[in-house]
């Protein structure tokens, strides 16, 4: 994203905070993602998406599966519009970036990761139960996020979240 619109949702979302350093993410996603750390510590992650419906869809299953689940999601800070073009805020976490280091680290690391992968897998499958199969979409125009910029989250999230029947 352009750093005026990065800073533009910053100065709206976190007026009082000073911005320390803003690094673009040129891996592992279709959003156009800024990882942002603040001079009083802590950080944020800014993305903007040009596909609205899927942006809308993947932050209503954030919120439930932050909700629903102990799989660690990061946390949804804010969601707006800027420019027509919607942003999200999230909680940025510190960590290890798999997406080329999984293949390198020891295979007794690859089983251990992948036990970890398979208890979110099945605790996704527990936490959620569709009537039909195929994309998830928001439903109703909802976000499952009680409606408003910023919002924290309804009793369930997730409500709002259907299976559209097609692959």
């Amino acid at each position: 994203a352009p750093v005026d619109d990065v800073t533009a949702v910053l100065d709206r979302e976190f007026p009082a905070r000073r911005v320390a350093e803003t690094t673009p993410a040129r891996r592992g996603n279709t959003k156009e993602t800024t990882l942002v750390r603040f001079a009083d510590g802590g950080g944020v992650v800014v993305q903007f998406s040009a596909d609205t419906e899927a942006f809308r869809t993947e932050l209503a299953l954030a919120r439930a599966v932050r909700e629903r689940t102990a799989v660690p999601t990061p946390r949804v800070l804010a969601d707006g519009s800027l420019g027509g073009r919607p942003y999200a805020v999230v909680e940025l976490v510190d960590g290890t970036d798999l997406h080329e280091r999984f293949s390198r680290v020891s295979s007794a690391t690859r089983r251990r990761l992948s036990r970890g992968f398979g208890r979110s897998l099945a605790a996704l499958h527990e936490s959620f139960a569709f009537e039909d199969y195929g994309a998830v979409r928001v439903e109703d125009g909802r976000t499952g996020d009680g409606g408003g910029e910023g919002g924290e989250g309804d009793e369930d999230a997730g409500a709002a979240l259907r299976a559209d029947g097609t692959e």
